[in-house]
């Protein structure tokens, strides 16, 4: 606590002493990461930030996160007009983009034409035209190759689509960036915390190190990002940012911190604390329980 809160007293764009950007807290299940980031958030909140937080429930892809994102910081500041805007745009992109998939797939089992394009060549020799190398004669001759041509067209297409959407998530990235542009000249902080990175950095990993080294635009200075989770950051995909990492490791009780941290509760049974197994999580039920005979009822 002391450590985010002094952070936060920091000026980002010291020469002498800056403010650290970025923050990793991690530990096993049960450490109370968590509820450590809902501290940070109020302690940032009375520092006159702004934040949001997104979890395994709420990314499910960069758009998605961001949308949750934009938010919650809109529910704080106001609307985000400009992302709001990029956001629909994306999402008529990628409606007109999308096209059906054949149920059978791109090709037969031997590597022939889907069934669907064989009907397509069969029922209108009229479409070889549109493939490249074809002609009427061809397609008189050998069917399966227009249907193969026409496959080629379609997976042509999808490829378009894919770099399409890939190409409107980068500039939904870029209005984000605008927007907290836009925030920070009017707030202290922004502070965008990321819980459960194990679940939540298999689709925001990448997305996140490019953000942080400025691929959708400059970064403010005064934007902090935490994340939370139980591993460790791969060395190989985080080494350009490892000395930018402030890495704040949650470890379990000991058995003697364990015993003194019941017995302030009262707790003087030398069997609870290996109960408790010196989880944070383990040691808060365990003070919420009454003694019962020959066991523990939870309390309301």
């Amino acid at each position: 606590m002391s450590l985010f809160t002094e952070n936060l007293a920091k000026d980002p764009l010291s020469e002498r002493d800056p403010a650290e950007f970025l923050f990793h807290v991690r530990g096993v299940g049960g450490v109370r990461k968590s509820t450590l980031l809902r501290q940070w958030g109020d302690v940032a909140r009375r520092a006159g930030a702004v934040t949001a937080v997104v979890d395994e429930g709420d990314v499910h892809g960069v758009v998605q996160s961001l949308s949750e994102l934009a938010r919650q910081l809109a529910d704080e500041t106001g609307p985000l007009k400009g992302f709001d805007r990029a956001v629909e745009q994306f999402r008529r992109e990628q409606q007109a983009a999308a096209e059906p998939v054949p149920a059978e797939g791109a090709g037969g089992a031997e590597g022939g034409a889907s069934l669907s394009s064989r009907l397509v060549s069969q029922a209108t020799l009229g479409a070889v035209s549109l493939i490249p190398g074809a002609s009427m004669v061809t397609a008189m001759a050998n069917p399966e190759a227009t249907a193969q041509g026409l496959d080629r067209l379609r997976a042509g297409a999808g490829a378009r689509g894919r770099r399409g959407r890939a190409r409107g998530a980068a500039e939904v990235s870029r209005a984000f960036v605008t927007e907290l542009d836009r925030l920070c000249g009017q707030h202290r902080w922004v502070v965008l915390f990321f819980d459960t990175w194990e679940q939540t950095g298999r689709y925001l990993d990448g997305w996140l190190r490019d953000l942080l080294q400025d691929a959708f635009g400059s970064l403010p200075a005064n934007v902090m990002v935490v994340l939370a989770g139980r591993d460790e950051l791969v060395e190989r995909e985080w080494a350009q940012l490892r000395t930018v990492v402030v890495d704040v490791p949650l470890e379990v009780f000991t058995e003697v911190e364990t015993r003194a941290l019941l017995a302030t509760r009262g707790m003087t049974d030398p069997g609870r604390w290996k109960r408790s197994c010196s989880y944070p999580w383990a040691c808060r039920c365990s003070w919420s329980c009454a003694p019962w005979p020959g066991r523990l009822v939870l309390q309301g």
